[in-house]
C-alpha cells in the first residue's frame, strides 16, 4: 500500500495507526482487506439495475434462446443484406457462437458447483446455513464476506 493510500485509508477510518483494518464503528460500508478500498452497502437505483440487468443478462446468455436468437439474425442478416457478409461478418458470427458456448458452459459449471455446495452446507451441522443462499448477493458482497471470514480463521 502507498504511502497517499495509508494516509487516504487513515483519514476515513480515523485510525492512524492501522489503516488497513477498517473503521472500528458501524458505518455503512463494507472494506475489503486486501485493496483497502470501501465497498458501499448503500448503492444508487441505477446501480442496482445495471446489477440486476447484467445478472439476468448473463443467465439469458447461457440458455438455448440465446443460440437461437443468434441463428435468426444471422438468418436476417443473410436475407436482408448478404453482402456484407464476409469474411468479417462470419468470424463475427462464429465469436458470437463461441461467446455463447463458453457463457454456456461456464454456467453449466457454476450451478452445478453450487448445488454440490449447498448439498455440503446442508449436511454439515455445523456449516452456516445462511451461507447456501449467498449466490444471491452481487460479486462484491461476496468479496467482502468472504475477506472477513477470513480475517477471523485462526492462522
Amino acid at each position: 500500500m502507498n504511502d497517499w493510500q495509508r494516509k487516504d485509508a487513515a483519514k476515513k477510518t480515523g485510525d492512524a495507526k492501522h489503516p488497513s483494518t477498517g473503521p472500528k464503528d458501524t458505518s455503512p460500508m463494507l472494506w475489503c482487506v486486501c485493496a483497502c478500498r470501501p465497498l458501499y452497502r448503500e448503492t444508487s437505483f441505477m446501480q442496482r439495475a445495471l446489477h440486476t440487468f447484467l445478472t439476468a443478462a448473463g443467465t439469458w446468455m447461457a440458455r438455448p434462446v440465446a443460440f437461437a436468437a443468434v441463428v435468426i439474425y444471422a438468418i436476417l442478416w443473410i436475407i436482408f443484406d448478404r453482402s456484407s457478409l464476409d469474411f468479417h461478418g462470419t468470424i463475427a458470427l462464429l465469436t458470437l457462437f463461441m461467446t455463447l458456448f463458453i457463457q454456456r458452459s461456464e454456467h453449466r459449471d457454476t450451478q452445478a458447483i453450487h448445488a454440490k455446495l449447498d448439498e455440503l452446507l446442508r449436511s454439515e451441522s455445523k456449516a452456516k446455513t445462511s451461507l447456501t443462499g449467498v449466490d444471491e448477493q452481487e460479486p462484491e458482497q461476496i468479496e467482502a464476506g468472504r475477506d472477513e471470514a477470513r480475517a477471523h480463521d485462526p492462522a
